[in-house]
C-alpha cells in the first residue's frame, strides 16, 4: 500500500518554505523533510510576476517530488496579504427537539446562518472561525452539543480576501504541477503551530514578521479576537540599512542577519530586561550594566533605561560597521589596541555567522614594554582559526604569523604603507574585514580609509581625521 503524504507550502516574498509529512494509519502526521528556497515574483504576499513565481515554486515542488510524486497533489497553501479582512458575524437557530437538547443539526443551522453574509463579488471567504456559542443569552460556550436550551447562537469571525490575489497564488502552484487541497491564512497557521492552550486562554498577541509583511493574531479566553496582515516587514529594515550604509540590498540583508549588534538581558530582583544594542560585541555590556545600576539608583524606570541604552550609537574607531568597496563590510576598530581588546575583537569576528570570507587586519600594539614580544606572540596564537585570512602588519608581524602557524591563510607586511599598495588585490567581494591596531606609528584608520566605499566620508566616519592629526601622520 502506497504512503499518503501532505505538504504545507508557504510562498513568501523572500523565500518559499515547505514541509512534507506522512499521514499514518492512525491519522497522525510524521514529518519527513522541510525545504527552504529563494522566492521570486511576489511582493508583500501578492503575485506581481506570475512566470517568475511559478518558476520559483517549480523548484520547490521538484525537490518534493523526490520524496513522492503524489505529495505535490496534496498541498495546503498558506495565504496572507494586506487585503485580507476579518468580519464578525452572528447566526441563530431555534432548538427543535421537544426536550430542548441541542443536537448537531441545530449547530449546523446556526453556523450556516452565521456564514450567510454578503460580500462584494471580488471577495473570497478563506475561513469561518467560530469564537463562541450562546445558549439562551448564556455565552462563552465552547461545545453546545447535548446541552439544553431553546435558542442557540454562534458568534463567528469570517476571514476573507481579494479573490484574484488568492487565485493567482493558487495558479502558481497548479502551473508548477501541484494540486492545492486547501488554503490556510498564514497568521492563523502560525498561531496554531506556536501558541499553547494556556497562552490563548490567558491572552496573547502573536506577531509574525516576514520579509515583506507582518501578520498578527490576537487571542483571549481561547477565542480568536482579531487577525490581520500589514504591508511592513523585515525587508524594510534591509532597505533602510542599504540606504544608510550605501550598500547593495543583499549586503544589507547580510548585515541585518549577522551584524545587527548585541542582544543581552539584565536580570534584577523581580525583573528581566532584554536589550538589543547597536554596539557590536559583549565588551560594551559591562558599561551598560553600570549605567543601568546608576539609573536605578536615581529611580529611573527600567524601560526608560532600556530605551536609552538602545539609542547609543557606535563611536568612530570602536567596532563601528562601515560600508566598504567591493560590497565589503568593515568593522573599524582602529581607535587603539591592547592584548585584551584585540582578543575581544577577534572573538566577535569569529562568532559572527557570515556567508562571505572573514578577514582580520591586525597592526602593532604599542606601550607593552618588556612584554611586547610575548604579547604579540600570544595574539598570533590566539588568532588561529579566527578568520579565513589574517593580515599581520608592523615590526611584530612575522612573530605573530609564526605563532599563528597557518601559512596558507597569513599575509605579513612591515608597515601600513607597504600594506596599502596591494590592498585592493587582497580583498575580495563581500569580505567581512576587521581592522585593528594601536594609534601612534600605526594609524590604521588610514587602512580603513582605503577600503571605504565612499572615501569622501572619512572625516565623518573615522577617527583622527583633523588637520592636526593628518599632519602627524
Amino acid at each position: 500500500m502506497s504512503s499518503s503524504y501532505i505538504v504545507g507550502l508557504d510562498i513568501g516574498s523572500s523565500s518559499i518554505k515547505a514541509a512534507v509529512a506522512e499521514v499514518k494509519k492512525n491519522k497522525t502526521l510524521s514529518l519527513i523533510q522541510t525545504f527552504k528556497m529563494p522566492s521570486a515574483g511576489l511582493r508583500r504576499g501578492v503575485v506581481d510576476d506570475l512566470q517568475e513565481a511559478t518558476r520559483a515554486v517549480s523548484q520547490v515542488l521538484g525537490e518534493i517530488k523526490k520524496i513522492s510524486n503524489n505529495a505535490i497533489k496534496n498541498i495546503f497553501l498558506g495565504v496572507g496579504s494586506p487585503d485580507f479582512k476579518t468580519q464578525a458575524s452572528k447566526g441563530m437557530a431555534a432548538v427543535v427537539r421537544a426536550d430542548s437538547e441541542i443536537n448537531q443539526d441545530d449547530i449546523d443551522r446556526a453556523t450556516e446562518n452565521a456564514q450567510a453574509i454578503k460580500l462584494p463579488g471580488n471577495r473570497s471567504v478563506v475561513h469561518y472561525v467560530t469564537q463562541q456559542y450562546v445558549i439562551d443569552d448564556m455565552g462563552d460556550v465552547k461545545e453546545p452539543l447535548g446541552m439544553v436550551g431553546n435558542r442557540l447562537e454562534v458568534l463567528s469571525l469570517i476571514i476573507h480576501a481579494f479573490g484574484p490575489n488568492v487565485k493567482n497564488l493558487t495558479k502558481c502552484v497548479e502551473s508548477a504541477g501541484g494540486g492545492v487541497a486547501g488554503l490556510i491564512f498564514s497568521p492563523l497557521a502560525a498561531s496554531r503551530a506556536i501558541l499553547s492552550k494556556n497562552q490563548k486562554e490567558l491572552g496573547t498577541v502573536l506577531v509574525d514578521i516576514g520579509f515583506g509583511k507582518t501578520g498578527i493574531s490576537v487571542y483571549e479566553e481561547s477565542k480568536l479576537l482579531h487577525t490581520a496582515v500589514f504591508p511592513i516587514g523585515s525587508g524594510h529594515v534591509t532597505n533602510d540599512l542599504a540606504i544608510r550604509l550605501k550598500v547593495s540590498v543583499p549586503s544589507a540583508e547580510n548585515i541585518k542577519l549577522t551584524l545587527a549588534g548585541t542582544e543581552y538581558r539584565i536580570c534584577g530582583v523581580g525583573q528581566k530586561i532584554a536589550i538589543r544594542s547597536e554596539l557590536l560585541g559583549p565588551q560594551f555590556v559591562a558599561s551598560a550594566l553600570a549605567a543601568f545600576a546608576v539609573g536605578q539608583n536615581f529611580l529611573i524606570q527600567s524601560l526608560q533605561i532600556k530605551k536609552s541604552l538602545e539609542k547609543i550609537k557606535p563611536m568612530s574607531g570602536r567596532m563601528r560597521i562601515i560600508a566598504g568597496k567591493k560590497k565589503c563590510i568593515l568593522i573599524d576598530d582602529t581607535y587603539n589596541a591592547s592584548p585584551v581588546s584585540v582578543k575581544a575583537a577577534l572573538d566577535v569576528l569569529s562568532e559572527i555567522k557570515y556567508t562571505g570570507r572573514k578577514v582580520a587586519i591586525l597592526g602593532n600594539m604599542n606601550e607593552l614594554g618588556q612584554f611586547e614580544a610575548e604579547e604579540h606572540r600570544l595574539i598570533g596564537e590566539y588568532s588561529r582559526n579566527k578568520a579565513d585570512l589574517i593580515v599581520f602588519v608592523g615590526k611584530n608581524a612575522h612573530l605573530m604569523a609564526k605563532a599563528n602557524g597557518q601559512v596558507e591563510n597569513i599575509l605579513t607586511f612591515d608597515n601600513r604603507q607597504e600594506l596599502i599598495k596591494p590592498l585592493n588585490t587582497i580583498i575580495k567581494s563581500d569580505d567581512l574585514i576587521l581592522i585593528k591596531a594601536s594609534q601612534n606609528n600605526n594609524f590604521f584608520e588610514e587602512v580603513t580609509k582605503q577600503l571605504l566605499k565612499n572615501p569622501a566620508e572619512a572625516s565623518e566616519l573615522l577617527v583622527r581625521q583633523s588637520k592636526k592629526w593628518m599632519k602627524k601622520k
